[in-house]
């Protein structure tokens, strides 16, 4: 079973997991990678109407992503949001909230988990964690995508918008 955690420390979010990967009662490695770092880079319009312009890259960060269950599912899910975060074009009436932002990655979480899932069934299931700064409200955000099971209904997606808890300063304690 992996355990995936999150929290924040001043201006940073961090992640922990466990390393063991499994299949059934065997296991394969204790060095299985199921925390990423996933590129986020958008490009504003080409200036002019100079075909051979480069795009200015208007904003840039890394996003973390942890992930729990299939591993192919947490492994290409992050590939694949590497690809597709790495390169958005931005108009500039664009919203690049980490809102927004999440709302593409959740697509393609949905996506992804679909695909494997009509290969390996309940195998293909992962949870995630992924989470950022936003440039819009300034400030970290942590979303958890996970599959939602309903009697008699088929499964279905959701995505959390989870709470950071602000730090507690030297000497408080929480209650």
């Amino acid at each position: 079973m992996t355990l995936c955690l999150a929290w924040k420390i001043n201006d940073e979010i961090y992640f922990a997991s466990d390393s063991r990967l499994t299949s059934g009662d065997s296991i394969i490695t204790d060095e299985a990678n199921k925390i990423f770092k996933v590129k986020v880079e958008i490009y504003g319009p080409r200036p002019g109407h100079t075909p051979n312009a480069i795009e200015p890259l208007i904003y840039q960060t890394t996003f973390g992503l942890c992930f729990a269950g299939s591993y192919i599912n947490g492994s290409v899910l992050a590939d694949t949001l590497e690809d597709v975060l790495s390169n958005i074009q931005a108009t500039p009436y664009s919203d690049i909230s980490i809102d927004n932002l999440s709302e593409i990655a959740f697509a393609v979480y949905r996506i992804v988990t679909n695909e494997l899932m009509y290969r390996h069934r309940m195998d293909g299931l992962s949870e995630v964690l992924i989470g950022g700064y936003c440039p819009k409200d300034k400030k970290f955000r942590l979303y958890r995508f996970s599959p939602k099971f309903e009697p008699g209904e088929l499964i279905d997606f959701q995505k959390e918008d989870l709470v950071i808890c602000p730090e507690l300063s030297t000497g408080e304690t929480s209650k």
